[in-house]
């Protein structure tokens, strides 16, 4: 009788050990499977980032960007910045070139100069890849002119 109390004991012991190597395969198994869904993801797709609603947007100054009339240099830092902002995240920008009402009645030539430098800009962010719905260059004419400061506001998209 003393060996059929061992037995048991050994039965137990084994098929306790038993159970857990299955919970062990399974968990295996179950992380392959996980791992093979989330990888399968294509890395082609860009990311976009939704801007937070609760995050305010501001206005970014974009000093005279110009080295000669209609040419930004390659690395601008204020308009990389801007363009960088409308790859990754789903807002759309508008950039304001102020003009002086009294500038353009002075100086015949300046409207065509101010929109040669709305085209470099343009021309600019879609070297960078920029969508061109994402962007919009606007000229606004006023009493003062902004000294060659161009400013970039930014609106979630669909807010117009």
């Amino acid at each position: 009788m003393a060996s059929a109390g061992c037995d048991r004991r050994i039965l137990r012991a084994f098929y306790t050990q038993y159970v857990a190597v299955l919970l062990i395969l399974l968990t295996f198994c179950i992380g392959a499977y996980q791992r093979r869904t989330a990888t399968s993801i294509p890395a082609t797709v860009p990311a976009r980032h939704a801007a937070v609603p609760d995050v305010e947007l501001t206005d970014v100054a974009i000093e005279n960007p110009f080295v000669e009339e209609g040419l930004i240099p390659p690395g601008h830092p204020e308009l990389s910045a801007v363009a960088a902002v409308l790859q990754n995240h789903d807002v759309d920008a508008t950039v304001r070139i102020p003009v002086a009402r009294a500038a353009l009645r002075a100086d015949a030539a300046l409207a065509g100069r101010l929109v040669g430098r709305a085209a470099a800009v343009e021309r600019f962010m879609d070297e960078r890849g920029v969508q061109r719905g994402a962007l919009k260059v606007v000229i606004v004419v006023g009493e003062r002119e902004g000294a060659g400061r161009m400013i970039a506001s930014f609106t979630r998209k669909g807010e117009g």
